[in-house]
């Protein structure tokens, strides 16, 4: 059974217990995207799914609106999600 956080759980989280990490994508035969796949931690909690680097960066958009007046990380290019180890 997969973890499920809901919305409520989310908004009542303190933002400094919410780690998001991106733990590697997936180019699916025969399509031009690449799908991300997400990590969402709120203790006890952890939920993993695909993504979109679009969605993602709609995602992002959606915390800093949630969260005002915490300082996110910058949110990282496609390229940098991709390529870990090259520098541009």
């Amino acid at each position: 059974m997969e973890d499920v956080i809901t919305f409520d759980s989310f908004m009542s989280a303190r933002p400094e217990d919410i780690q998001i990490a991106v733990d590697g994508y997936e180019r699916r035969t025969g399509m031009q995207h690449i799908d991300f796949c997400v990590t969402l931690t709120i203790p006890p909690t952890t939920a993993s799914f695909y993504k979109r680097y679009n969605e993602f960066k709609n995602f992002d958009a959606s915390l800093k609106a949630a969260f005002p007046g915490v300082e996110l990380p910058k949110f990282p290019s496609k390229f940098a999600l991709v390529n870990k180890n090259e520098v541009r």
